[in-house]
């Protein structure tokens, strides 16, 4: 895995695999920390290539246009970084439409990586090609993600990189006791995180629809999971569940956090995720947190913990299996 250079880029056209996958909520991005991790890559992009071209996706929309998920709202917030605006004036600076509004992404279609390709390649300059992907949280296999670079020359984005290093670290060095929160909705990611991250953390501590998922469906777990109770709206953690997690946490010196424990977009919802998020920030410890929705669920707590990593599924999975297809592809 290379990281980006001003040397391997300068004069190049470079294709740059960005993390476009933020809230939005009335055409307007409401929670940005994705798009501004990825800008110390963009604007070395910038600074050294005759041309970027930005790509990502936004939402699930199954291979067809949704309006709501265009990247308009990606596009006023880039021109709203002063120093970005010219770029975008001249075309030096472009951005691709959400590339799920086509089947060919998610269906990993080799077909539709040539078309990108393509695309990018009668679109000016003749200079030669460079793939970048700044896209940590984009981890599953995709045509913009596993075929395109395969195409050219590559190399990974500065924060990508970084966030190898710190879950290699996490791993490999973190402070012992260790106890990871696995939150969210998505099974099918988090129940094998769940699970391989129980053989080397102190204690698993499950919230969310994560756990009534697991439970209902008496899926097997490790004795040190522990499954959360909702309260009484079923939005949230019940107050019993944040006060044993809390003791949980207090028992240890490293904490990583990976998905919300209660519906956040509802401040009804959100009580547990700042409260956790509350008692994490008090106290001597190295903390991780992970993921958009992790990140928008525990506002006002950011500047206190250790690290603010943009994979959530993606760190989980790292963490398990010590690599990801979008890295084996860049080897």
């Amino acid at each position: 895995m290379i990281e980006i250079s001003s040397d391997l880029i300068f004069g190049k056209k470079v294709l740059l695999r960005y993390d476009l996958d933020v809230p939005i909520r009335n055409g307007k991005v409401v929670e940005d920390f994705r798009l501004k991790a990825g800008l110390p890559t963009l604007r070395l992009c910038l600074e050294n290539a005759d041309q970027v071209i930005m790509m990502g996706h936004i939402g699930r929309p199954g291979g067809r246009e949704v309006p709501e998920l265009s990247v308009e709202p990606i596009y006023d917030w880039l021109y709203s970084q002063v120093d970005l605006r010219s770029h975008m004036e001249s075309g030096k600076l472009k951005l691709l439409e959400n590339l799920r509004f086509e089947v060919g992404e998610e269906a990993c279609s080799e077909a539709y990586a040539r078309e990108i390709l393509k695309r990018v390649q009668d679109d000016g300059e003749d200079g030669g090609m460079f793939y970048v992907n700044e896209a940590f949280a984009a981890h599953h296999s995709s045509a913009s993600t596993t075929i395109l670079p395969t195409f050219l020359p590559h190399a990974v984005g500065l924060k990508f990189a970084e966030e190898v290093r710190v879950l290699k670290d996490l791993k490999e060095n973190a402070k012992r006791p260790k106890v990871a929160i696995i939150g969210g909705k998505k099974i099918e990611d988090k129940y094998p995180a769940v699970v391989g991250l129980s053989s080397f953390f102190e204690h698993i501590l499950v919230g969310g629809l994560l756990a009534q998922e697991i439970r209902e469906k008496h899926l097997e777990i490790a004795e040190n999971v522990i499954l959360g109770e909702a309260n009484d709206n079923g939005i949230d953690i019940s107050d019993q569940t944040t006060q044993e997690f809390e003791e949980k946490i207090m028992e240890s010196k490293t904490v990583f956090w990976a998905g919300p424990v209660g519906k956040y977009e509802d401040p009804a919802g959100n009580h547990g995720n700042q409260r956790l998020a509350g008692k994490i920030a008090s106290l001597n410890m190295d903390s991780f947190i992970c993921g958009g929705d992790t990140i928008a669920a525990t506002k006002g707590f950011q500047d206190k913990f250790t690290h603010i990593l943009v994979g959530g599924g993606a760190s989980t999975e790292y963490l398990v299996k010590d690599t990801l297809p979008t890295i084996d592809v860049l080897k």
